[in-house]
């Protein structure tokens, strides 16, 4: 992953920037704040405008305006958390909307807006307990009951709870058979159950509705639609013309925007989602949602620095506790701790008031960093056991005390039971100890919680292998395949070898060479893709046939970035009895790259296979000249 200097995450410098700016006119907005600023009821007018037109932004700024006066103004609270959940940043709504649910008024919209917030992070048993106060409070009101109930069903669905999710629309749709909210999510339901013809009926029905119009329903009923006749029914004909009916139909919804963006991805056309993307964002700068979803389009073409330099930019430009919880995820996301956690703290910095969540996510982010003993204080003061115990759990398999971890871990998954992070360590924990049985159980339902949230089917996948299940890898392996075939870089590309490898071992040879012939029309992984299909030959045929399919390859193996290719050729090569050849390659690469040491281990160990042992040894020698902690060097020089 690359890297580069980041001077805007330096923490000093945001509050200097400020008052080096700001001092000159200090004076004038103090008179300002004194005679001028207007009444608490006019900024909650004005934030309820910017809402109701979509500045969605600029309503953040007018309403902490308000709280920095009024810090448990319940209305201005209330509308905050709608606004972070609306501009992606559901963990920043969670403190506003506890604080606007002490009002008994307005306790029902919080409890609601705080069910959005949970669903929005995957904590579907809290969105559901959200749901039943509501529920509880108001057992009569059919507008209260309606929107409790849609948040269950929404909180099922999620979960991939079928039938739960049917019971609470079966309930919706008793009061009012018509209601198109509740047969929108009855089809969801109906197409995670397997149930594609009675989904296909219901979203027909609502599609086909002349009385609809552009309304948002028929929007989501459209796209339900391409789902089902794409990944269903695998007709991509009749899902694209579905495609171009919707977009004809709902030209500028963002939900379509949203939707188009991802279909185009899943089916390789990354370049045109990112030019959609760049040009909504063009028209709203101030977009977040956007511009992370740019971002994440510029990450999977490979252009990371481009998609640092969008967030960084929106931390210029607008200088929020949004913009820095973006750019803070990012750089957990490319495993960028420390720059992580300088966001994250600016983050903090920026907000009223903290959260459990937001303290789980501190806490992590200082695990991640190394910081253990911060992020136990930080932890100490997370009043949610669930969260507390994960947490610890995670500090204690970071110090190398898997017994410990797997005792918090199974305190917190009790009540969260549908973290896949937890589980994914958790089963890591079990297999440290020797429990290989409890493990594959943990990574069993790491997977399930989260298929691309953790590398847990992927080491699932691995251990089915090295047990001699290879089915069980291929099914493992090809739905996290599924997930992030639209990308690009080394998930994918692990993803697709180990699927491949699979494959072969499960006796379909075909599907195998199939999977990498895809994976290299991605391109970035020629020299993966042809080490697999010449081990493959090598299986098949023998080493000798093994090393002509690798050296038919045509890659440069003098390029130390293919020094894994060339390992590979020379041990077929050895293998094949062909050791002057192998040792030729190599001197080639040593010849052309003196400085790297993949090139002189691998030169020291064809001269071990070729009987030179005092010449590899110097091999060695040189290689551990240039990178003393050089593993496979470190191991051969031992060896001899």
């Amino acid at each position: 992953m690359p890297t580069f200097e980041s001077p805007h995450l330096d923490r000093s410098v945001v509050p200097s920037r400020i008052r080096s700016q700001a001092w000159f006119v200090l004076p004038f907005c103090l008179l300002l704040a004194l005679g001028c600023q207007k009444s608490v009821e006019d900024r909650l007018a004005d934030a309820k405008l910017q809402q109701e037109i979509g500045s969605w932004t600029e309503s953040v700024e007018t309403l902490q305006s308000i709280l920095d006066d009024e810090p448990d103004n319940g209305q201005a609270n209330l509308l905050l958390g709608t606004a972070q959940i609306r501009l992606g940043q559901p963990a920043l709504a969670i403190w506003p909307l506890e604080v606007a649910g002490r009002d008994p008024e307005l306790a029902d919209g919080a409890d609601l807006a705080l069910g959005a917030a949970y669903l929005r992070l995957d904590q579907t048993d809290a969105a559901i307990k959200s749901a039943d106060r509501v529920l509880a409070r108001n057992p009569a009101d059919p507008i209260i009951r309606g929107g409790s109930l849609r948040l269950r069903a929404s909180s099922h669905l999620k979960a991939r709870n079928w039938d739960a999710a049917l019971e609470d629309i079966d309930r919706l749709l008793a009061s009012d058979k018509n209601d198109l909210e509740a047969l929108t999510l009855m089809a969801q339901a109906f197409m995670g159950a397997e149930r594609i013809d009675e989904a296909e009926g219901v979203m027909k029905r609502i599609w086909d509705n002349p009385e609809l119009g552009d309304q948002p329903v028929a929007g989501r009923a459209g796209i339900s639609l391409v789902k089902l006749y794409a990944y269903h029914r695998e007709d991509m004909d009749a899902a694209q013309r579905q495609l171009e009916s919707v977009l004809e139909r709902f030209p500028q919804d963002r939900s379509v925007l949203d939707f188009v963006i991802d279909f185009l991805d899943h089916n390789g056309r990354g370049e045109r989602a990112a030019e959609l993307l760049q040009q909504a964002l063009e028209r709203d700068p101030g977009d977040l949602e956007l511009r992370a979803k740019l971002a994440d389009q510029q990450v999977a073409r490979g252009n990371v620095e481009a998609a640092e330099k969008l967030l960084i930019e929106a931390t210029e430009l607008f200088d929020s506790p949004q913009a820095w919880m973006t750019l803070s995820d990012f750089y957990r996301k490319h495993q960028r701790s420390e720059d992580s956690l300088v966001a994250l703290e600016r983050t903090l910095e920026l907000l009223p008031g903290t959260t459990d969540v937001l303290r789980f996510r501190h806490a992590g982010v200082l695990a991640d960093a190394g910081h253990l003993e911060r992020a136990e204080q930080v932890a100490a003061e997370v009043e949610g056991e669930a969260y507390r115990n994960v947490i610890l759990g995670r500090i204690a398999f970071l110090r190398g005390d898997h017994e410990k971890a797997l005792a918090y871990f199974d305190k917190g998954l009790h009540e969260w039971p549908n973290n896949a992070g937890a589980r994914y360590l958790a089963g890591k924990a079990a297999m440290a100890n020797g429990d290989l049985e409890r493990g594959i159980e943990e990574l069993r339902e790491a997977t399930r919680s989260g298929l691309a949230e953790t590398d847990a089917p992927l080491e699932l996948a691995l251990i089915y292998l090295k047990l001699g299940r290879p089915a069980s890898a291929v099914s493992t392996t090809a739905l996290v395949l599924d997930k992030v075939e639209s990308r690009t870089g080394p998930r994918l590309i692990s993803t697709a070898v180990l699927l491949a490898r699979a494959q072969w071992a499960a006796g379909y040879p075909e599907a195998a060479r199939a999977t990498l012939e895809r994976l290299k029309s991605r391109g970035g992984a020629d020299a993966i893709v042809a080490q697999e299909l010449a081990l493959f030959d090598a299986e098949e045929h023998g080493p000798a046939a093994g090393a002509t399919t690798l050296a038919a390859a045509k890659l440069d193996l003098t390029d130390p970035e293919n020094h894994a290719a060339l390992r590979t050729l020379s041990d077929l090569l050895v293998s094949s009895e062909q050791g002057a050849k192998a040792l030729s390659r190599v001197d080639a690469a040593v010849a052309a790259h003196p400085d790297v040491a993949a090139f002189h281990d691998i030169r020291g160990r064809v001269l071990v296979n070729v009987g030179r042992g005092n010449e590899a040894i110097a091999s060695f020698d040189r290689a551990l000249e240039l990178d003393a902690e050089y593993a496979p060097a470190v191991e051969g020089r031992a060896v001899l």
